[in-house]
């Protein structure tokens, strides 16, 4: 499961605290920590988005970025057999 959570900046009044909220605008950067959908541990690090690569700063876009790193990996493929059924019979 990865948790997400703001960094106040140096600007703000709570400063280097973890928060869901920010006053400040624009709103400070979200970060996220935890392990995703893979089994990967995540250090506490800047979500950054996948399409432009910026770090995120709105809310909602994070809980979907963060979403779709959740889903679980899909199972490999099998190989497929050299040889088929009817040829080693």
């Amino acid at each position: 499961m990865l948790n997400l959570f703001r960094v106040i900046a140096a600007r703000a009044p709570k400063s280097g605290t973890r928060s869901q909220d920010c006053n400040s605008k624009p709103k400070c950067p979200i970060h996220f920590e935890g392990v995703d959908g893979t089994g990967r541990c995540h250090t506490p690090q800047s979500l950054k988005d996948p399409g432009s690569g910026s770090g995120v700063r709105d809310w909602n876009r994070a809980v979907e970025i963060i979403r779709d790193m959740e889903i679980p990996a899909p199972p490999e493929q099998t190989q497929k057999p050299a040889v088929s059924i009817s040829e080693s019979h």
